[in-house]
């Protein structure tokens, strides 16, 4: 699960395919990291239509976007 932790951190919104791409894992073993991520509220399910499921870490996001704010970017 640590592996799974530091790929979250550096990419976080992820499939199970990048996660496994990162892990050096087939995606079916991917899955078992994705589910405790979400059970202990590391990562949250988005649903979007024209990717599939998508995973992502709403606190690394945000402490990504305040960073963009305080460096004079904004989206």
């Amino acid at each position: 699960m640590w592996r799974a932790l530091d790929v979250v951190a550096r990419q976080p919104v992820l499939n199970a395919m990048v996660l496994a791409n990162e892990m050096g894992v087939e995606p079916r073993n991917a899955y078992p990291h994705i589910v405790k991520l979400v059970e202990a509220g590391v990562l949250v399910s988005k649903n979007e239509y024209r990717h599939g499921v998508l995973y992502q870490n709403d606190d690394v996001l945000q402490a990504l976007d305040a960073f963009a704010v305080r460096a004079g970017r904004r989206g």
